[in-house]
């Protein structure tokens, strides 16, 4: 295992906690030494309540997450945090925290240029329709691909963000459910299609 080092070869140390906010969402908290590019404590959300059935899945994340972080996983090398990483481990786990935002403020080095834009779910649908359209009867295609589940998303999207378990919940709650137990699956598995694009394309770029 790749244990992480200081510049003068001792092995950094720190377990990682966790707080909750004032929806008592789950807050990761990296140990500090980790990234030392980083102005502060790197906190980033697990994307899970803080409920009493969830400690056993909290627990289990955060073991993961310290695996990953010793095996040098979770850090850039120069020193950033690597959000692909923390998504990847997370996902084996079916949790999928939803980083937008908070990333601007914990992600890139001094010297790191800019990260591009990544494709949001709402991107991966107009692909997947567009694969899915030779196979689809025209109305079908048009009024409920196009249409119907396209608005689906962007409403869920626009409330929730991109958390899967979040939108789904909210379309069960808001829309009519024959329609979402018909949407949902696709969603789950475009999800999961796009953390696993960004990862190997990440892992590519490792390489060049």
């Amino acid at each position: 295992m790749n244990s992480g080092k200081t510049p003068t070869g001792k092995a950094l140390q720190g377990n990682i906690g966790y707080t909750t906010n004032k929806q008592n969402k789950v807050i990761i908290n990296m140990p500090r030494p980790w990234f030392p590019q980083v102005k502060g404590q790197v906190k980033i959300p697990l994307g899970i309540e803080a409920t009493k059935e969830n400690q056993g899945l909290i627990q289990r994340a955060i073991d993961r997450l310290q695996i990953a972080l010793e095996d040098g996983k979770l850090h850039n090398p120069d020193g950033s945090f690597n959000k692909y990483e923390y998504q990847e481990v997370l996902s084996h786990l079916k949790i999928f925290p939803n980083l937008r935002g908070i990333m601007k403020v914990i992600e890139g080095g001094k010297n790191q240029p800019p990260i591009k834009p990544e494709l949001g779910l709402l991107e991966i649908w107009e692909k997947y329709c567009e694969y899915r359209k030779p196979s689809l009867a025209i109305s079908t295609y048009e009024i409920h691909y196009k249409k119907k589940y396209f608005s689906f998303i962007d409403d869920a999207l626009k409330v929730v963000g991109d958390n899967p378990l979040e939108i789904r919940n909210w379309l069960i709650a808001h829309r009519n459910l024959k329609d979402v137990k018909k949407l949902y699956p696709y969603l789950k598995k475009l999800t999961i299609l796009l953390f696993s694009i960004i990862y190997i394309i990440l892992k590519i770029l490792t390489l060049v």
